[in-house]
């Protein structure tokens, strides 16, 4: 079965049990960080489940990113990771230092590699 996302209003019509999942998820960012995952076969709708979360994020107030992957940039390490946050980078000194200088690392201003523990632990204020 398929989810359609009416695009006039961020309806997502079907999937209930995907948009409580969202609610879920968006319910519990205060207290912790959560992960939604989402797979399946290509058109049975998780591009439209993704819109709906990021809808429903919005009208919450909550800060949504989002970035595309390009095959060009396969070799081009952190590319995505730069894409997303290069926009929030006039904010970076307001992170914790150790946060702060992943994100150096990744954007080049540290020669330092960041650890993968690093990397997994993102925490942005938007």
């Amino acid at each position: 079965m398929g989810a359609h996302l009416r695009s006039d209003d961020g309806v997502l019509i079907g999937r209930e049990h995907e948009q409580e999942q969202v609610q879920d998820l968006l319910a519990a960012l205060p207290h912790k960080g959560r992960l939604l995952h989402l797979s399946g076969a290509p058109g049975i709708g998780k591009s439209a489940v993704l819109r709906f979360a990021a809808h429903e994020a919005t009208r919450q107030d909550i800060c949504v990113l989002s970035t595309t992957w390009a095959p060009a940039e396969r070799q081009v390490p952190h590319a995505a990771l730069h894409r997303l946050l290069h926009p929030l980078l006039p904010h970076s000194g307001d992170l914790p230092p150790r946060e702060r200088g992943t994100l150096d690392a990744a954007f080049g201003a540290d020669p330092a590699a960041p650890a993968p523990r690093d990397l997994a632990r993102p925490r942005c204020a938007c």
